[in-house]
């Protein structure tokens, strides 16, 4: 009886954990429960002391709940608590997970299977919008729940490829060279349609190293100028793709270019008013502009930059020049006609774009979208660490000092957009200081520099250590509760727990 209580643990441990996948693509409860059932039975399993002998074999996972641990200290200090306690409720993974992953064995059947559930999990995740906006039964993919934070669902699909080309030796199937093929272009196409930037790029350089490993094992100095091709046409690709839209206008002559701004490189003002263009506007749409406050009115920006990217006058003559499907794409708030019927993700580098031109035109960084809130985000951390550099601001208080900086610094801007840096590492300096932001760097590299650790990572942890190290860079992945298990969880479910195991099948 009890060999047999013994040897049901490994299975509830793989439902959970099975659970726990689930979850991160779909729901926080089930991430909360699965994790917490996990722990429960842990704890009901017993050997503690075979655990704790386990446990300081693996100076990663003590890293991971010296984090934790260093967060629960910056509690002490904080003003909040509420705020603190909650705070290391949504990082409980850091604690959980690593600790459970380095005293437990993985089945066997958990090694084999895994990947394989998870390219499951993900292609019937990247099919449920790819189905339902083919069929019209959705207009855009946020109306669905689970992909309404975008960067974290195409991030699940970055990982899905990242399987697929640097685990294959545990997602083999009948055909699948002709499947993985399939999956790659569905897992392309959903990226493409969330829109979410930063992922999809991961993507293409997770496909990029993998071409290049291939083509190295052949050939390295072919290679090496496959890797400078690119590096050149990328990073050119780039500037002329932002010349076309905001690059020098064609024609300057005899020109005040202060108070002129450029679409598709045509000049327009649209400080000075022609009041006809905007009864004629009213009179065909009912998307009005306000007449009263005209210059404040977002749509009326929206029709003078669509004008004039295709070189209209901004007047009566240029509307009645605006064929039907170009005035609903203004009354859908577009700004270019290129940008008409065209993929989501091309608007987001569009976006991009601008935010890049207007923070060069006005020579300050403001709130003008994603790209220019991110760098007023990351200075706001930069200066609440300068404040309180040692030990930072404690773990409760962060959102109670960020709230205070813009309301100090950004009175105009409207609460709902105040955040934390949207880079991890200085989040935590704003916590902990520059004494968290060393443990977590040290946390970070570790597994690389340690060559003992390094011995049992797999290219594939490689690929997904590059991942969430530019996620780190980007997003605060340890913030939230989705975000926070994703990262932790893959980061060491595959080296400290499939890791060695992994490293010995190679």
């Amino acid at each position: 009886m009890n060999k047999v209580s013994k040897d049901i643990f490994p299975y509830i441990y793989t439902v959970l954990i099975g659970l726990l996948i689930i979850g991160i693509f779909y729901s926080l409860f089930l991430i909360s429960a699965s994790e917490i059932t996990l722990a429960l039975v842990w704890l009901i399993e017993g050997n503690y002391k075979d655990k704790f002998k386990k446990l300081k074999k693996q100076p990663y996972a003590l890293l991971w709940t010296s984090m934790y641990l260093l967060l629960a200290i910056g509690l002490l200090y904080s003003s909040n608590i509420k705020a603190g306690l909650n705070d290391l409720q949504v990082k409980l993974p850091m604690l959980l997970l690593p600790l459970i992953f380095a005293t437990i064995s993985p089945p066997e059947y958990l090694k084999k299977y895994f990947n394989k559930f998870y390219l499951f999990l993900a292609l019937i995740f990247v099919l449920i919008p790819i189905i339902s906006l083919s069929f019209g039964w959705i207009d855009n993919l946020k109306e669905i729940p689970w992909y309404r934070n975008h960067i974290r669902a195409s991030l699940l699909v970055t990982i899905a490829i990242a399987i697929i080309l640097f685990a294959n030796d545990t997602v083999k199937i009948k055909y699948y060279y002709i499947i993985y093929p399939i999956l790659l272009i569905l897992f392309l196409i959903f990226q493409i349609l969330n829109a979410s930037l930063a992922p999809f790029i991961l993507s293409l350089l997770i496909m990029f190293i993998w071409i290049t490993s291939k083509i190295f094992k052949r050939n390295k100095y072919i290679a090496i100028s496959f890797v400078a091709i690119l590096l050149i046409i990328l990073p050119l690709g780039f500037y002329l793709s932002y010349q076309s839209y905001f690059g020098i206008p064609r024609n300057t002559k005899n020109q005040n270019l202060e108070n002129l701004e450029v679409e598709n490189r045509n000049l327009y003002n649209p400080y000075i008013l022609d009041k006809s263009l905007v009864n004629k506007w009213n009179a065909i749409s009912n998307k009005h502009i306000d007449e009263k406050n005209t210059f404040s009115d977002s749509n009326y920006y929206t029709l003078v930059r669509f004008l004039a990217s295709k070189n209209y006058p901004l007047d009566t003559t240029g509307i009645n020049m605006l064929n039907d499907k170009e005035i609903e794409a203004i009354e859908n708030n577009v700004t270019n006609y290129r940008l008409m019927s065209t993929a989501p993700l091309k608007h987001r580098l569009y976006n991009l774009f601008y935010e890049i031109y207007r923070i060069t035109k006005d020579e300050q960084i403001s709130f003008y979208g994603s790209f220019s809130q991110r760098l007023v985000y990351l200075k706001a951390g930069i200066s609440l660490i300068n404040e309180k550099p040692i030990f930072g601001w404690g773990t409760g208080d962060v959102s109670a000092a960020f709230k205070n900086y813009y309301q100090k610094n950004y009175p105009q801007v409207p609460e709902k957009l105040y955040r934390k840096t949207h880079n991890q590492f200085v989040t935590i300096g704003v916590a902990l200081g520059i004494v968290g932001m060393i443990l977590l760097l040290v946390l970070w590299v570790y597994p690389i520099i340690s060559k003992k650790n390094r011995n049992n990572l797999t290219s594939l942890w490689m690929c997904l250590w590059i991942i969430f190290t530019t996620m780190m860079l980007l997003e605060d992945m340890l913030e939230g509760q989705q975000a926070t298990t994703m990262t932790v969880f893959f980061l060491t479910f595959y080296s400290i727990f499939l890791g060695p195991q992994i490293t010995k099948n190679n």
